[in-house]
């Protein structure tokens, strides 16, 4: 039993040496996290992909929305491992540094223009919400003011009142005395 067990290790170890994997050769890896399921909402368990210090994960929101996750690896123990009492197991996979700066980029940018549709999605819900209501009753369309004149006639100098000489003798002779 030992000497076939030693044969297939020689064997591994022969063959990492003739057929190196390219990512092998790099510093750079990718975390694949698989965190145990829990008897409340996870019953299927939990993934995630750490990248450098980025963990990327999907969450299910309501109604029906798969919602991309970034957070730093310390945030992402915390709570799973720490607040929610799960086991996080990490499979550890060796890349080069092209895959590991493409798989980074691409994730980070996927979820920048998330974001931005979701932040774009709040304000429609919000505006629809406010429609809505006002279709109702319930909220009055905003209105203006009532438009008067900045100055009541008492406020106006005498000259623009029409209460000088000129302008008694105007409506004087305009009314035909």
């Amino acid at each position: 039993m030992i000497c076939l067990l030693a044969r297939r290790a020689a064997l591994a170890a022969l063959l990492a040496v003739l057929l190196p994997v390219p990512g092998w050769a790099s510093d750079r890896f990718i975390d694949y996290l698989y965190v145990d399921a829990n008897e409340g909402g996870s019953s299927g368990g939990h993934v995630g992909l750490r990248v450098d210090d980025d963990v990327f994960h999907f969450e299910y929101r309501r109604p029906g929305m798969l919602v991309l996750q970034r957070e730093t690896f310390g945030e992402f123990r915390h709570q799973y491992a720490g607040l929610e009492n799960r086991t996080i197991e990490a499979s550890r996979i060796p890349v080069s540094e092209e895959t590991f700066s493409l798989v980074r980029e691409r994730f980070r940018r996927r979820y920048f223009v998330q974001r931005r549709q979701l932040e774009v999605l709040e304000t429609l819900r919000t505006e629809r919400r406010i429609l809505e209501q006002m279709l109702q009753g319930r909220v009055g369309a905003p209105r203006t003011p009532p438009t008067r004149p900045r100055h009541s006639r008492s406020e106006l100098p005498d000259g623009a009142r029409g209460n000088t000489p000129a302008a008694s003798r105007h409506a004087r002779w305009a009314g035909g005395a």
